[in-house]
């Protein structure tokens, strides 16, 4: 992974029920990650970056998410 002070990821809020929304963008600074207001840290979130997540999709991460009691998924957004 690029240490770019530009580079966002993607946040997405897991219902219980394991439906998703869009929530919004974290920031990665030198490896480390900066959530926006609402996301409390890594307790809430799960990292779909690393495998077995990053080849699942959206949907996969937030239902299994929704099982391990995260609120939000983080992922790298997709490449063209």
């Amino acid at each position: 992974m690029s240490s770019s002070s530009d580079q966002s990821l993607i946040l997405y809020h897991v219902n219980k029920d394991g439906s998703f929304s869009e929530f919004g963008t974290a920031s990665v600074l030198n490896h480390d990650v900066f959530f926006p207001e609402g996301v409390r840290g890594w307790s809430d979130v799960l990292d779909c970056r690393p495998e077995p997540y990053k080849n699942k999709t959206v949907e996969e991460n937030c239902h299994f998410a929704s099982h391990v009691h995260k609120k939000f998924i983080l992922m790298a957004p997709k490449k063209d």
